[in-house]
């Protein structure tokens, strides 16, 4: 077990996910995050990697299902990826921070919507032919 100082915010998302990537690398995983803290466990686990993705928020309640279900899509194609979230961080400007968790098929994906790889090309199309066939 590792509770640990982790003070990223929203600016600092890359540097979160390197330090994520970092620690998974010598076999810690992410169990929480909380304010400026962090608990990670040994899992000895060596193929984790993080990804983690800016969102933004929305603050109008006319758009707020639309919103929340095109949050659920994203968070379900990323998921079809390999990509499960992890964690998400409260909104700081206007954004919120989802951080994502993948084991040994999809760390090969660099983030979870990277178009320029064949894994999730494939996926996409996967999931629209699927749409398509339910209309």
């Amino acid at each position: 077990m590792k509770i640990r100082w982790f003070p990223y915010q929203l600016a600092d998302a890359k540097a979160m996910e390197a330090e994520l990537n970092r620690l998974a690398a010598e076999g810690w995983e992410l169990k929480w995050l909380r304010l400026d803290l962090a608990y990670f466990h040994r899992s000895g686990r060596r193929d984790l990697r993080y990804a983690v993705e800016p969102r933004p928020i929305c603050y109008s309640d006319q758009d707020q299902v639309a919103w929340d279900q095109a949050d659920r899509d994203y968070i379900q194609l990323c998921a079809d990826a390999g990509w499960e979230a992890a964690w998400t961080a409260p909104a700081e400007r206007g954004h919120q921070i989802l951080v994502f968790q993948a084991g040994t098929v999809a760390a090969r994906i660099t983030a979870p919507l990277d178009l320029t790889e064949p894994e999730m090309l494939a996926v996409i199309q996967a999931r629209l032919l699927g749409m398509d066939a339910m209309r």
